[in-house]
């Protein structure tokens, strides 16, 4: 039982690891919303609204790549500046 236990906890935290990978694209979208969102609560809910077609419109120009180091920012003045520097 104990054995049994020890996989299935071993598993869950394996899948939540995988789970906090995900895609950059969405990832990216998601900080962009937070950062831009501390500033006017209007315009963190449209953002939230358009959300979808943000991530899809990343994923369709293949933005990915070019946005998985800057996810990795905690703080948004780097993330932003991040953001300024893959756009060119």
């Amino acid at each position: 039982m104990k054995k049994t236990l020890a996989i299935l906890l071993t598993c869950a935290f394996a899948f939540g690891g995988f789970a906090a990978c995900g895609d950059p694209c969405e990832k990216a979208t998601n900080k962009l919303i937070e950062c831009m969102g501390k500033d006017s609560k209007e315009l963190k809910e449209k953002m939230e609204k358009e959300k979808k077609g943000m991530i899809d419109e990343c994923k369709k120009k293949g933005e990915g790549k070019k946005l998985k180091k800057c996810v990795g920012e905690s703080d948004c003045k780097k993330f932003m500046e991040c953001l300024e520097k893959s756009a060119k």
